[in-house]
């Protein structure tokens, strides 16, 4: 009877035992601490190094100094000294070879030389130029294509002239110039082909902004007005 209560006694602590809610795992402090506002990563700001600053440096001197070059070469030729003014642009070419003006520069050079009664060196200066396209002329030498192709016709070269006028009408289709180079391609096949001679002897047309020599301008325009380069010399 004894040994029967105890047992009893023991079951009974061990229903009670098992009854008991398990306790659930210690939530980490991480879990209940609230989460605040996140901090936004900082993108580190671009510093130039030494070499990096000077090479920045450098090459906005280079442009400056391209510039006042540049405007001084206009400047000697709006004052009809075309001798200092065609050294000037000769070494504009020389010391900037790549500089985005050089086409504009070529074309000064090809007007001196023509105000200077040389067309031949003028036509010898833009093929020259020309050439280094090999045949794809960029935009930029679209008027340089048209006077040379125009010198060679005043010159009597009309084989050269025609192919000139041939390659402007292929690479600029819808400019001005493709259209007076469709008008004198029907001329240069309605007319006999002129002797070499002949050519030579046509003078070459005056420019617009052209003077007599001893006369002032027409006008008080420097040559960056009239030719409208577009650069700012005080920059």
């Amino acid at each position: 009877m004894k040994r029967s209560a105890i047992l009893l006694f023991s079951l009974v602590a061990v229903l009670r035992l098992h009854a008991q809610p398990a306790e659930g795992p210690e939530k980490s402090e991480q879990t209940e601490r609230p989460a605040g506002p996140q901090k936004k990563e900082e993108k580190p700001f671009p510093v130039l190094s030494s070499v990096g600053l000077r090479n920045q440096s450098g090459e906005q001197l280079f442009q400056a100094q391209a510039r006042a070059d540049f405007a001084l070469a206009l400047e000697l030729k709006d004052r009809r000294n075309y001798t200092s003014a065609l050294r000037r642009f000769q070494d504009f070419r020389l010391l900037y070879p790549a500089h985005p003006q050089t086409a504009i520069v070529v074309g000064h050079i090809a007007d001196i030389y023509e105000r200077l009664s040389q067309p031949d060196r003028a036509l010898a200066e833009l093929r020259k130029y020309l050439k280094t396209f090999n045949g794809a002329p960029q935009a930029s030498a679209q008027p340089l294509l048209a006077r040379q192709a125009d010198l060679e016709y005043r010159l009597g070269q009309w084989p050269q002239s025609i192919a000139t006028y041939e390659l402007l009408l292929a690479a600029f289709p819808a400019s001005a110039e493709a259209e007076l180079a469709g008008r004198r391609l029907a001329e240069m096949q309605a007319e006999p082909e002129p002797t070499e001679s002949e050519g030579e002897k046509q003078p070459a047309p005056r420019t617009d902004n052209e003077t007599t020599p001893g006369k002032a301008p027409k006008n008080d325009e420097s040559s960056l007005d009239r030719l409208g380069e577009g650069l700012d010399i005080e920059n």
